[in-house]
Protein backbone atom coordinates (compact mmCIF):
# COMPACT_ATOMS: atom_id res chain seq x y z
CA UNK A 1 0.00 0.00 0.00
CA UNK A 2 1.05 3.64 -0.87
CA UNK A 3 0.41 5.59 2.20
CA UNK A 4 -1.01 9.12 1.28
CA UNK A 5 -2.18 11.18 4.35
CA UNK A 6 -3.19 14.29 2.14
CA UNK A 7 -5.68 12.26 0.46
CA UNK A 8 -7.30 10.04 3.32
CA UNK A 9 -7.23 13.28 5.56
CA UNK A 10 -11.12 14.98 4.97
CA UNK A 11 -11.24 17.02 7.97
CA UNK A 12 -7.79 19.14 8.77
CA UNK A 13 -8.90 20.41 12.18
CA UNK A 14 -9.04 17.47 13.65
CA UNK A 15 -6.56 16.05 16.16
CA UNK A 16 -4.30 14.66 13.56
CA UNK A 17 -2.06 12.88 16.01
CA UNK A 18 -5.03 10.35 17.26
CA UNK A 19 -6.02 10.27 13.43
CA UNK A 20 -2.52 8.92 12.05
CA UNK A 21 -2.38 6.75 15.44
CA UNK A 22 -5.24 4.86 14.16
CA UNK A 23 -4.74 4.73 10.23
CA UNK A 24 -1.29 3.21 11.75
CA UNK A 25 -1.97 1.13 14.23
CA UNK A 26 -4.71 -0.76 11.44
CA UNK A 27 -2.90 -0.34 8.73
CA UNK A 28 0.95 0.51 9.51
CA UNK A 29 2.49 -2.99 8.11
CA UNK A 30 0.72 -2.46 4.91
CA UNK A 31 2.73 0.36 4.49
CA UNK A 32 5.29 -0.12 1.29
CA UNK A 33 5.64 4.13 0.67
CA UNK A 34 4.61 7.39 1.49
CA UNK A 35 3.70 10.18 -0.65
CA UNK A 36 4.29 13.54 1.24
CA UNK A 37 2.46 16.36 0.18
CA UNK A 38 0.48 19.62 1.55
CA UNK A 39 -2.40 21.78 0.74
CA UNK A 40 -4.44 24.35 2.12
CA UNK A 41 -8.17 24.86 1.99
CA UNK A 42 -9.36 27.87 0.69
CA UNK A 43 -12.75 29.64 1.38
CA UNK A 44 -14.48 27.20 -1.09
CA UNK A 45 -12.71 24.26 0.03
CA UNK A 46 -10.47 24.32 -3.04
CA UNK A 47 -7.74 22.30 -2.66
CA UNK A 48 -4.50 24.00 -3.00
CA UNK A 49 -1.04 22.63 -2.76
CA UNK A 50 1.58 24.36 -0.89
CA UNK A 51 5.20 23.73 0.17
CA UNK A 52 5.50 20.92 2.75
CA UNK A 53 4.81 22.19 6.06
CA UNK A 54 3.42 24.98 5.00
CA UNK A 55 -0.49 23.28 5.01
CA UNK A 56 -2.74 21.31 7.00
CA UNK A 57 -0.63 18.35 7.18
CA UNK A 58 0.97 17.05 10.59
CA UNK A 59 3.81 14.68 9.88
CA UNK A 60 5.50 14.46 12.53
CA UNK A 61 3.38 11.36 14.38
CA UNK A 62 3.92 9.85 11.23
CA UNK A 63 7.46 10.17 10.11
CA UNK A 64 7.83 9.18 14.35
CA UNK A 65 5.94 5.81 13.24
CA UNK A 66 8.09 5.35 10.19
CA UNK A 67 11.31 6.03 11.92
CA UNK A 68 10.62 3.10 14.34
CA UNK A 69 8.55 0.17 12.41
CA UNK A 70 9.72 0.87 9.06
CA UNK A 71 12.60 3.05 9.00
CA UNK A 72 14.04 2.02 5.44
CA UNK A 73 10.59 3.19 3.93
CA UNK A 74 10.18 4.92 0.25
CA UNK A 75 8.77 8.40 1.25
CA UNK A 76 8.18 10.40 -2.12
CA UNK A 77 7.39 14.05 -2.41
CA UNK A 78 4.32 14.42 -4.44
CA UNK A 79 3.26 17.05 -6.33
CA UNK A 80 6.89 18.40 -6.58
CA UNK A 81 7.06 22.17 -8.01
CA UNK A 82 10.58 22.24 -9.51
CA UNK A 83 11.02 25.67 -7.82
CA UNK A 84 10.67 25.07 -4.07
CA UNK A 85 12.28 21.53 -4.64
CA UNK A 86 15.13 22.53 -2.69
CA UNK A 87 12.99 24.24 0.11
CA UNK A 88 10.48 20.56 0.18
CA UNK A 89 14.03 18.15 0.25
CA UNK A 90 14.89 20.62 3.09
CA UNK A 91 12.12 20.06 5.21
CA UNK A 92 11.79 16.08 4.62
CA UNK A 93 15.47 15.96 5.43
CA UNK A 94 15.23 18.15 8.85
CA UNK A 95 11.99 16.48 9.96
CA UNK A 96 13.42 13.24 9.40
CA UNK A 97 15.91 14.12 11.57
CA UNK A 98 14.76 15.86 14.49
CA UNK A 99 11.43 13.63 14.80
CA UNK A 100 12.38 11.50 18.00
CA UNK A 101 10.69 8.22 18.04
Amino acid sequence: MIFDPANVLEHPEIDQDAYWDEWLSELGDKIEAVHMKDFVLVENGEYIPVCLGEGVIRYERIIRWLKKNKPDIVIVREELQMETAQQDLKYMRELWENTVM
